[in-house]
């Protein structure tokens, strides 16, 4: 089992990777944004929509969640013939070439900037399974306990990041990439305060619709800012981190926030993370002004 999910894992980063430079490769502008937008919330809804159907097969047996999974071999085909090879080595350019001499830890030291989105898609990745591991015992203080109900709440975030990275084109065009990590965080400030002061279970709703229209603007917008960043031939290299950074986000959350948990309670966790957000807020304007 544990195996199985091992070679999950690396298949998820390649394919989460190859789809990033594909994208930046094939389209520019305005164009590349609201391509990325789409992968955002095509992303988002396989969020809401797997967990039910695995759900639901799970209802007749546990072995038949497992059997999703085999959509990815006509998803594998139609990938196969549909999606175009974007590298051409014949096309090199002399600053191609140039560029490809250089390491990785040359291009962090030229543009530290890219430790600001990385930074912000780790944090962000944090936030969001913080919402999936404890939310369920702060809507259980409201009576909630039913597994559906309780993924309702939680499915929120998806169809909520969803719906924003859908209009991540619009979004794009009228704001920088400044604005919008900015702005991201004063939506995540926003939602973990409120979360933890909420005295009716129907604002829960409300908080989660925030960090998740922060999401989906966040992680469009990563992918396009690591991708302006970098040289062409430093794409893959470098939006592979964009991944890294994501699970290994997720990976920490419990470990980061369970002893938070212990110590102060749910809704004093929630307060902690609104607050560290605050703080993430003031740090980031302070070093985007100096850029």
């Amino acid at each position: 089992m544990i195996g199985s999910r091992i070679l999950l894992g690396i298949s998820v980063a390649a394919i989460f990777t190859a789809i990033t430079v594909t994208i930046l490769n094939l389209y520019e502008g305005t164009q590349r944004n609201k391509v990325m937008g789409w992968r955002g919330s095509s992303n988002s809804a396989g969020g809401i929509i797997w967990p039910l159907v695995g759900g639901s097969l799970g209802i007749i047996s546990w072995h038949l969640p497992f059997a999703a999974y085999l959509m990815g071999i006509p998803i594998a085909i139609v990938a196969w013939f549909a999606i175009p090879e974007t590298h051409r080595s014949t096309d090199r350019t002399a600053s191609d070439k140039t560029d490809n001499q250089e390491s990785t830890f040359r291009i962090f030291r030229r543009m530290p900037i890219l430790f600001l989105p990385y930074s912000l898609i780790f944090v962000g990745n944090i936030l969001l399974y913080a919402i999936i591991v404890f939310m369920p015992g702060l809507v259980e203080q409201f009576g909630i306990t039913s597994s559906f109900h309780v993924g309702t709440f939680i499915s929120t975030v998806g169809f909520a990041g969803g719906t924003t990275s859908l209009f991540f084109g619009k979004i794009k065009a009228k704001l920088s990439f400044n604005s919008i990590v900015l702005i991201a965080l004063l939506l995540w400030s926003a939602g973990f305060i409120l979360i933890s002061q909420v005295p009716f279970s129907w604002l829960i709703s409300v908080s989660i619709i925030l960090f998740g229209m922060g999401m989906g603007t966040v992680i469009p917008t990563i992918s396009v800012w690591v991708g302006e960043l970098v040289p062409a031939s430093f794409r893959g290299r470098m939006t592979s981190f964009i991944t890294l950074f994501s699970y290994t986000g997720q990976f920490l959350s419990p470990i980061i926030l369970s002893p938070i948990e212990t110590s102060l309670g749910l809704n004093n966790l929630f307060m902690v993370i609104g607050i560290t957000c605050v703080i993430l807020f003031f740090i980031s304007l302070i070093v985007l002004r100096r850029i």
